[in-house]
């Protein structure tokens, strides 16, 4: 007797508000030469990280990334009335999710451009909402397996196979630039989509079941 077997896909999603939160922001700072460019925005830099400090962020949590000088001819749209030098320091600051409007009114009050905002969850927050969309998609796909088995008089039986495919779907959200300190972070959640193609084995409705 020929195995008989029905194959059908699931899909699952679960979601989870936005735990960690990841600040871009420049310093700016310029002058007749580099070195006085790269001075002014490294004081901005400093001042930054000290107002950040007063609203409670720790040292460790803020870190320079990038710092760059450029002279005027190199500049897109840049003339005459621009400074020859211009200086752009970056700074990242993590921090938790339920404080970031201190973080980022803090750093634009200091002199700071924010940049971006991207929005992450743990590692292990991460494998939970994987695994609850994983099993929602494996309920869905026994569902439909099961509304064409009854359509022919049969029934889901065993899993014969099972074939995970893996979603982008967990991203952080990512903010524009922030031109207004006085925003107010509401994050989307952060979703896992699970897709599954399962094959299970049938049996006649009739059949024994012992």
């Amino acid at each position: 007797m020929v195995d008989r077997t029905i194959t059908t896909t699931g899909i699952g999603r679960a979601a989870v508000h936005p735990e960690l939160a990841q600040v871009i922001v420049e310093s700016h700072g310029s002058g007749s030469t580099p070195v006085v460019a790269r001075k002014h925005a490294t004081e901005k830099t400093t001042e930054i990280r000290s107002t950040l400090a007063d609203e409670g962020v720790a040292v460790e949590s803020i870190r320079t990334t990038d710092l760059q000088v450029t002279h005027r001819s190199n500049r897109f749209e840049a003339d005459e009335t621009d400074p020859e030098y211009r200086a752009v320091e970056t700074i990242i600051v993590d921090y938790v999710t339920d404080g970031i409007n201190e973080v980022v009114v803090g750093a634009t009050d200091a002199g700071g451009q924010v940049k971006e905002v991207e929005f992450a969850i743990h590692e292990s927050t991460r494998d939970d909402v994987k695994q609850r969309a994983l099993q929602e998609a494996m309920t869905d796909a026994r569902k439909r397996a099961e509304t064409i088995a009854a359509a022919e008089d049969l029934r889901v039986d065993t899993v014969e196979e099972v074939v995970t495919e893996d979603s982008d779907e967990m991203q952080g959200i990512v903010d524009e630039v922030i031109e207004s300190p006085t925003i107010e972070f509401e994050p989307d959640p952060i979703a896992e989509i699970a897709e599954v193609r399962v094959t299970y084995s049938v049996l006649t409705s009739t059949a024994d079941e012992s």
